[in-house]
């Protein structure tokens, strides 16, 4: 009796610290594919660029039915030899060909090379933040993603979007694209917190109650008006204590952190503040479960990651009132909303 055939998907995965949050969206997409019936879970190829970064996600993720491809960018030449040989014989030299009998599609918004241009494909558009918040992009910027954006309207079969607020901005900017959307939240699956909060705060000299905030040091992610209500706070409760966690840059504006340091040194507000950098993944959760309360201060997400994490652990949030949030905390009671330019 002959077996049906098991889906098969292509995952293009880079692990990258500076858009983290990328790397977690492709994580966790393997990670719940685990809790899939045995006959349902299809198999993945994994595309990335080095071999390390597939190993880190089959450990990190030990699912069952992944398979390893490369990423191989073909030179113009190799192009060129690629479609005289496509004309004389009948198939490319440079780079293995996948076609749809042997991947069903490939996931998220696959690079221009060769390998990947016969598949069906599924994109992915985490948000529309340059249409929002222009003053923190350059010219060059907003152009490449219009023109990234409109080549997805245009041309992608299916398109995955992460919220409805998403969803409502892609109809006002392509009102008359037909591709198939489809609305998918994400969740996290995080490991089992393995050893005591007290071990955690001990490695990075964290003593006492403290809030967190773990974010990337970008613009948009408004660390200042954490700065700027303890400088208040301060007036009332000297012993407040906050917690930072993220990369400490911002490609886009490079002397945002330090302009950060400044304000701190000028309110003397060194002994409030702690920064840890980036964060060890299963560190960080130890650190959002034993704070006081989380807080995420964003003018912008497409569907935040923190806000997720905190959800899993059901912990308290103290977030900026903008519609994602509203969005992604509808159903839970643990937060508190503010006004981010207050």
């Amino acid at each position: 009796m002959a077996t049906s055939r098991r889906a098969k998907i292509g995952l293009i995965y880079s692990y990258n610290e500076n858009w983290i949050g990328g790397t977690y969206y492709i994580l966790n997409i393997v990670k719940s594919l685990n809790y899939l019936p045995e006959k349902e879970k299809p198999v993945v190829i994994i595309f990335t660029k080095t071999i390390d970064e597939f190993l880190q996600l089959q450990e990190v993720t030990s699912y069952p039915y992944l398979q390893h491809e490369l990423l191989v960018n073909t030179n113009k030449w190799q192009k060129k030899a690629n479609k005289l040989t496509e004309r004389l014989f009948g198939k490319k030299f440079f780079g293995k060909i996948f076609g749809s009998d042997e991947i069903d599609f490939v996931f998220p918004n696959p690079p221009q090379v060769p390998i990947l241009q016969n598949l069906k494909r599924v994109s992915w558009i985490p948000d529309f933040q340059h249409i929002h918040l222009p003053q923190f992009f350059s010219e060059a910027e907003i152009k490449r993603r219009n023109e990234h954006f409109s080549g997805i309207a245009k041309n992608a079969e299916v398109l995955v979007l992460s919220s409805f607020n998403s969803y409502t901005d892609f109809k006002n900017l392509f009102p008359s694209s037909d591709i198939s959307e489809v609305i998918l939240p994400f969740a996290v699956v995080n490991p089992d917190l393995k050893w005591p909060i007290k071990k955690v705060k001990s490695k990075y000299s964290v003593e006492g109650d403290y809030f967190f905030c773990a974010n990337q040091f970008w613009k948009h992610k408004n660390h200042k008006l954490i700065f700027e209500a303890l400088v208040l706070a301060k007036k009332e409760a000297e012993d407040i204590k906050i917690i930072f966690s993220g990369k400490e840059s911002d490609y886009r504006s490079p002397e945002y952190f330090n302009e950060l340091q400044t304000f701190i040194k000028q309110n003397k507000l060194e002994s409030n503040v702690k920064f840890l950098g980036f964060l060890d993944r299963e560190d960080q959760l130890h650190l959002l479960k034993g704070a006081k309360a989380n807080i995420q201060p964003s003018l912008f997400e497409g569907w935040s990651t923190v806000v997720e994490d905190c959800k899993s652990l059901n912990q308290y949030l103290i977030v900026s009132d903008i519609e994602v949030h509203k969005e992604q905390l509808q159903n839970y009671k643990n937060k508190s909303f503010f006004d981010p330019l207050n």
